[in-house]
């Protein structure tokens, strides 16, 4: 097994090689010492890779666990608290996704799910239990079976990780000491990510000694071998240190995150190897006019004979008036400058990669594309499809994710842990409540777990407030009637001061006294102030507008030796916000 997991190792080089490569240029120069060979003044795929992931998993995922049977509903409450709990406080998977999803636009993003031996004292009694962990894998510490067309039908993958020599020794016994191999002495000769920040020509030093260990996941037999590393990449496996059969989930401690598949092929197309081209050669182009830039002369050339006007020329200031005697034998000369044709060329190309990444400028928020508030809606919508699609898989996987932590929250053997539940028709009242062996009432499979919409992507506080307006007006208003006959009443108070903090408008609790009777105060009862007849008068006014999109398509048909009227020539100097 170990020379098939070195040819299927040896096999996914190019695609680590290219992911380094990516990543470089990711960085750009000034990151560190191994960062890119060039300059690169248009960091292209940090702008996508931002905006992308700020759409995919911008927060921490929301845990949503449902009851099949109404009578476990209790339970599921608890189960659902727990698990939260566990995810955001214990184990931070919000910082785990997002590296994972990271890794996922530069190539493809694996996550680790399992437990974490641990010794836990309860009444006395010591139990050996299990810490549920969720941990991103490097595509340089992973291998699987290339030779299979589907994961399903590997026969084996795995995971190099780095430990102290110490835990492996306290975990696996003295013996294995001698079966590890430190770490500063195990490198395989192949280039890492890690190495864009360590320095060239250094020995590795290591404040406590480490070592590689290798776990295995072999799916046919239903086990995981943990072993050490060789040294060897053709043969990368050392000796059996640990070999356990699986009874975790069944498809494996492995979670694999693919945005764009290649038919018969594991390894994706991944959004960063279509991005690449353009970036660089933006890069490129842009570097280009930066040296014709600093080509750039202006010189005062005369005829010989012509020193005297030259001299009156050169000294005289500006706006002064100078005789000479032969104008026509000296003037100003020109030399060098940017190329019209190559400006216009990275004008194009910026906004090809634009349009080749599901148009930035929109799902970025760079500035209005058109010249209305809906238009600007409906191309937002359109370029969102893209994301979309990329979105549903990020939550497919999210979600497999956290029901695997589910699982191994639900068989803990450990004794129960407290979590807080604050009551339904108060959330100012909160109550200590317990999740653990004696709490659980039927079986795991007896539950559904989700994640809660929307809840890992970002919503700015000027979005809440315009959602908040949004359904005031279209659902609310109209609704209050029947509100009140049903005795659903709306807090004001509370509707004022969520007003207040979302659009940062502080001075409103100021501006209102509340006198409502649910804080403890008396209620005001006297007829408010009827306010003065006033008269308003609305008046549209079309002022012209611009976009980006549109000023770059003017001015490269102006670089380009076209002419485009006045109107338009004078939308380029216009703000586009």
């Amino acid at each position: 097994m170990s020379s098939a997991a070195g040819y299927s190792y040896e096999c996914l080089r190019g695609f680590r090689e290219r992911r380094i490569e990516a990543i470089r240029e990711y960085v750009g120069s000034h990151y560190s010492d191994n960062g890119s060979d060039d300059r690169v003044p248009i960091p292209l795929i940090e702008l996508a890779l931002n905006i992308y992931t700020q759409r995919l998993v911008a927060n921490t995922p929301r845990a949503r666990a449902s009851a099949k049977s109404d009578s476990l509903a209790e339970i599921c409450d608890r189960f659902e608290l727990a698990l939260n709990d566990l995810i955001t406080n214990e184990i931070d998977l919000g910082s785990e996704l997002e590296d994972t999803v990271v890794d996922a636009i530069f190539a493809m993003g694996i996550i680790k799910i399992g437990l974490h031996a641990e010794e836990t004292e309860y009444l006395g009694q010591v139990f050996t239990t299990g810490k549920p962990f969720a941990k991103r894998v490097s595509l340089d510490n992973w291998v699987h079976d290339v030779t299979a067309t589907s994961f399903e039908e590997c026969q084996f993958m795995g995971d190099r990780y780095v430990r102290l020599i110490d835990d492996v020794v306290r975990i696996y016994g003295e013996e294995a000491a001698e079966k590890v191999i430190e770490r500063k002495n195990a490198s395989d000769g192949n280039e890492k990510a890690k190495d864009v920040t360590e320095r060239d020509g250094f020995a590795q030093d290591e404040y406590r000694p480490t070592c590689y260990l290798w776990d295995v996941w072999l799916p046919r037999e239903r086990k995981v071998i943990t072993c050490s590393d060789s040294g060897d990449p053709g043969d990368p496996f050392g000796e059996i240190l640990a070999e356990i059969n699986w009874e975790g989930p069944k498809h494996g401690p492995y979670r694999i995150l693919r945005f764009s598949t290649v038919p018969d092929n594991l390894m994706p197309l991944p959004p960063v190897a279509l991005w690449r081209d353009l970036h660089e050669l933006a890069n490129v182009l842009f570097r280009k006019l930066g040296r014709q830039a600093q080509r750039e002369k202006s010189l005062l050339c005369y005829q010989k004979g012509a020193e005297k006007d030259a001299d009156r020329i050169k000294n005289a200031d500006d706006g002064e008036v100078i005789p000479v005697d032969s104008p026509e034998r000296s003037g100003e000369k020109r030399w060098g400058g940017i190329s019209q044709q190559t400006l216009a060329s990275l004008i194009h190309v910026k906004d090809l990669f634009s349009y080749l990444a599901g148009n930035l400028d929109v799902l970025g928020g760079l500035g209005p594309q058109s010249e209305t508030l809906g238009q600007d809606q409906l191309l937002s919508a359109s370029a969102s499809q893209r994301i979309q699609k990329m979105q549903k898989k990020v939550t497919i996987w999210v979600v497999g994710i956290i029901r695997d932590l589910g699982f191994y929250l639900w068989t803990d053997p450990a004794p129960g842990r407290t979590v807080i539940k604050r009551l339904p028709n108060n959330s100012d009242v909160s109550i200590p409540v317990s999740f653990g062996p004696n709490d659980r009432i039927g079986k795991f499979l007896d539950y559904n777990i989700d994640i809660v919409s929307y809840s890992m992507q970002y919503q700015s506080p000027e979005a809440k407030l315009m959602s908040l307006r949004v359904v005031f007006r279209e659902f609310i208003a109209a609704l209050l009637p029947m509100m009140a006959e049903q005795g659903i009443m709306l807090d004001v108070e509370k509707l004022m001061r969520v007003i207040a903090e979302l659009g940062n408008l502080q001075e409103l609790n100021e501006i209102f006294i509340y006198t409502n009777s649910r804080y403890g105060q008396e209620v005001y009862t006297g007829n408010p102030m009827k306010p003065a007849e006033t008269t308003r008068r609305y008046e549209r006014v079309n002022r012209p507008g611009a976009t980006q999109p549109g000023k770059d398509q003017i001015l490269m048909q102006a670089l380009l030796g076209g002419r485009p009227q006045q109107s338009e020539t004078a939308s380029v100097f216009r703000p586009t916000s």
